[in-house]
């Protein structure tokens, strides 16, 4: 009679899962155990940049060109123009005339385009004269009779013997105008000259032109 195997019995038994094994192709039991794998720290975030130097930069570029456009701007917007200009200086007077007492003595002194005026006057026999620069109506008002009734100047120089000046005109100044030497008491002009007798004068006169081109 045959003896009966008995099983062999491992020394160290391995304990088994309580589960059947796993079928490829199949879904594993949920307390399945799996490889671990080597475990990778992921890089440090990197720092979000700081906006605020940018936004600070932006604004100081903002502030520098608008102090520059801006006084630009007013200047050209003031002026009423932004083209190109030509500057052209002439003598329109330089000659020598003769006062009696009462007497008067004209010169256009420009009109248009004239921006600035150089008078150099000098009386070369008598005594002091008055100089003035006028309109055509504050000519024709002030010498209007043989005695002044009336008086309008732009602009003037009384009881002098010499005068040099620079004298700039108005913007809006479109009339004519006239520099006026007079050997006239004048009324309304308390610190005038009081003529006493004939005078010789020597004037000259020059006159900057400015012409505006688009």
């Amino acid at each position: 009679m045959e003896e009966e195997k008995k099983p062999e019995v491992c020394a160290n038994p391995t304990p088994q899962a309580n589960h059947p094994p796993h079928q490829q192709g199949q879904p594993g039991p949920q307390n399945a155990s799996y490889p671990q794998y080597p475990y990778y720290p992921m890089p440090p975030a990197e720092p979000k940049k700081d906006s605020t130097t940018l936004i600070v930069a932006i604004v100081a570029l903002v502030v520098v060109v608008a102090t520059i456009a801006v006084p630009v701007l007013l200047i050209l917007g003031m002026s009423g123009w932004s083209g190109d200009t030509s500057e052209y200086t002439d003598v329109t007077y330089d000659d020598s005339f003769a006062l009696a007492p009462g007497g008067n003595f004209r010169v256009t002194a420009g009109w248009g385009y004239v921006t600035a005026l150089e008078i150099h006057m000098n009386v070369t026999d008598g005594a002091a004269v008055d100089v003035y620069i006028m309109t055509e109506d504050q000519y024709a008002n002030t010498y209007a009779g043989s005695s002044p009734l009336a008086y309008s100047a732009v602009e003037f120089w009384e009881n002098v013997t010499e005068l040099s000046v620079s004298w700039n005109l108005s913007d809006d100044a479109t009339s004519t105008l006239y520099v006026v030497v007079d050997n006239v008491d004048n009324p309304l002009r308390p610190l005038d000259a009081t003529p006493t007798g004939n005078v010789e004068v020597e004037m000259k006169l020059v006159a900057t032109t400015t012409y505006y081109y688009d």
